[in-house]
């Protein structure tokens, strides 16, 4: 496993990798402090169809540009991940502060089981350290160009390519 992996530094405990492509790639399993891969979904974006966010959501008005937030909650000790947030991730967004949102999370049923259970894939692409070092990106981890999650429901094994696409 490479050291410099593109994974944002909150992210870093909580990912277990199966994917390895040194600075401008990896992928792995969503797994909690606690050990267990098993999360409930939660997303704040307003349903349509722009964007394949659980088949159903895209970016909303909030703020004074248009947001989408992701977080996973551990079903087992109830943990909450923040997975992706618009307005602060990414390499355009990593230098703007996080900002509470008031309005409403969206829960992520199945829709072949209705059981809010899934195991989730994350991957980040990067343009690479030595081309964010070079542009004055201190952060690099945190400016990832890319991010991929998907899921597999523990109860009926249906799976979701594309839960998020950014």
């Amino acid at each position: 496993m490479s050291a410099d992996l593109p994974i944002p530094s909150r992210m870093s405990n909580f990912i277990a990798i199966t994917e390895d492509r040194g600075d401008i790639a990896v992928k792995g399993l969503l797994k909690c402090s606690c050990g267990r891969k098993n999360f409930s979904v939660y997303y704040f974006g307003k349903k349509g169809l722009n964007i394949p966010l659980l088949s159903s959501a895209k970016k909303t008005k909030y703020g004074g540009g248009r947001r989408i937030v992701l977080i996973a909650k551990c079903n087992d000790c109830k943990a909450q991940l923040l997975i992706y947030d618009s307005f602060t991730d990414n390499r355009e967004n990593h230098k703007k502060s996080e900002s509470k949102i008031t309005g409403n999370y969206h829960n992520f049923n199945c829709s072949r089981c209705s059981q809010s259970n899934l195991n989730l894939s994350v991957a980040y692409n990067s343009c690479g350290k030595d081309k964010l070092a070079w542009q004055n990106m201190f952060s690099w981890k945190e400016c990832f160009e890319e991010i991929f999650i998907s899921g597999v429901c523990v109860g009926c094994n249906k799976i979701y390519d594309a839960l998020l696409e950014e």
